[in-house]
């Protein structure tokens, strides 16, 4: 059984889902978000803009409490991305993320020179950092959520942030880069509560419990019938000194004692093939 068990409990990690057809390291992440800066650097948006949904593919599909680090890394390429797309919010939401998860964090020369006009943001963005104000997450079923790498129950309503949901074991089962203004929660898993896991393994120990009633009860029942018959084959009352009243009163007595014997074999084995069952059925549902 404990065969059986460990390859079901292996199952999950070792098929992912359709939408995930793999799962990705942090190292997959940065490796990505750095290929993804390079053409930002070289100003090649059509490739910046193939290489940052490679990079957010793979943060969809990690299975990896991500560090600050890495999350830091990936809010720097949302606000290089949003530069592209001329979304201007959305550059001061991602680089007020990077001021939160690593404060004091400035983006390489190399990357943003000197006068480029995303630096011209940064100012703002701090500001919006330090905006408090949060909106709730509808709690999951089972496990809890991680925003910017900190238990959370609550998301920026004014910044970007990286949320993880994770189930009741810890495993993480989703990943979303959010912007402050973004409604609905279509990317969260729904997971069955972790009470019905438990309410399985309540029936089964039930079904174990019952099986192992039902073979001492037989063994009981087939103790009580072999006694029977050692009560009658210790008997001296059918020698041959025996009076013939006294044997014809044993016979009387002899019956009754062979349909005690006979009901305890039968009430024996029917209980005993009960525990048998209930032992499989226990055994196959685990």
């Amino acid at each position: 059984m404990s065969f059986f068990l460990a390859i079901l409990t292996a199952m999950p990690a070792a098929h992912a889902s359709p939408a995930c057809p793999q799962t990705f390291t942090e190292a997959d992440i940065i490796e990505s978000a750095r290929t993804t800066e390079g053409f930002f650097a070289r100003v090649d948006a059509p490739g910046f803009a193939a290489s940052r949904q490679a990079m957010e593919g793979r943060l969809v599909c990690t299975r990896e409490i991500l560090k600050v680090a890495t999350i830091a890394r990936v809010e720097r390429v949302e606000a290089l991305g949003a530069f592209f797309d001329r979304k201007d919010d959305h550059v001061r939401e991602a680089l007020a993320g990077l001021d939160v998860v690593s404060p004091g964090y400035l983006i390489p020369v190399e990357l943003v020179p000197e006068g480029h006009p995303l630096r011209a943001q940064m100012a703002e963005a701090h500001t919006l950092a330090g905006d408090p104000a949060t909106v709730p997450i509808p709690p999951p079923s089972a496990g809890w959520l991680m925003v910017d790498g900190v238990t959370g129950t609550t998301v920026p309503a004014k910044r970007a942030s990286v949320v993880q949901q994770l189930d009741a074991l810890g495993t993480v089962v989703a990943t979303h880069f959010r912007w402050g203004e973004e409604t609905g929660w279509g990317w969260m898993v729904q997971q069955k509560p972790a009470r019905a896991a438990s309410t399985g393994g309540t029936r089964r120990v039930a079904l174990v419990g019952s099986g192992a009633a039902a073979v001492i009860g037989s063994v009981v029942l087939i103790g009580l019938a072999a006694g029977q018959r050692a009560t009658f084959d210790g008997s001296g009352v059918m020698s041959a000194d025996a009076s013939a009243e006294a044997k014809a009163t044993y016979k009387t007595q002899l019956e009754g004692m062979q349909g005690k014997a006979a009901g305890f074999d039968v009430g024996g084995y029917a209980l005993g093939g009960v525990g048998v069952v209930l032992g499989a059925v226990a055994v196959f549902t685990w």
